[in-house]
């Protein structure tokens, strides 16, 4: 039995979440009783968890500002490169630092991450920003692993 490398675990494991999304978020499109919001997290809990357990120094350091195509993110002391924007993703997702916004819809969601109990990050994003974040991190990964 052959087994496939980390690499190639990585790359196969996000592109399946992010399949996986897709799939959730058509079937709601027919309505049909899923929940995209809760997909979407779960997609970004794999996209954030695995490159950085696996080898995060292969995110680039490239700094938010040059981040063209993403939704505008924040810069704080603790995140101001991808490679701390995924970190921080990944604490907070793995910890359950979100919080939902919106009344019968969620609309938007907070992530927070704690260290020693003090806040050092939090950024809200808008559900379809959230989107946008998902599919630009698989695409990163991708091309970095």
């Amino acid at each position: 039995m052959v087994m496939i490398s980390e690499d190639e675990l990585v790359r196969q494991f996000v592109s399946r979440s992010l399949t996986n999304l897709y799939f959730v978020e058509g079937a709601y499109c027919n309505g049909e009783d899923v929940y995209e919001t809760t997909q979407l997290i779960n997609s970004l809990l794999c996209l954030v968890v695995l490159p950085n357990e696996h080898d995060l120094e292969r995110i680039p350091e490239t700094h938010l500002n040059e981040l063209h195509e993403w939704p505008e993110i924040r810069i704080q002391k603790s995140c101001t490169t991808l490679r701390d924007l995924v970190k921080n993703f990944r604490h907070a997702i793995a910890h359950f630092n979100i919080h939902l916004i919106g009344q019968d819809e969620i609309e938007a969601v907070r992530f927070e991450n704690f260290y020693k109990g003090n806040l050092r990050w939090e950024q809200t994003f808008k559900i379809d920003e959230l989107r946008q974040v998902a599919y630009l991190l698989h695409q990163t990964i991708l091309k970095h692993f």
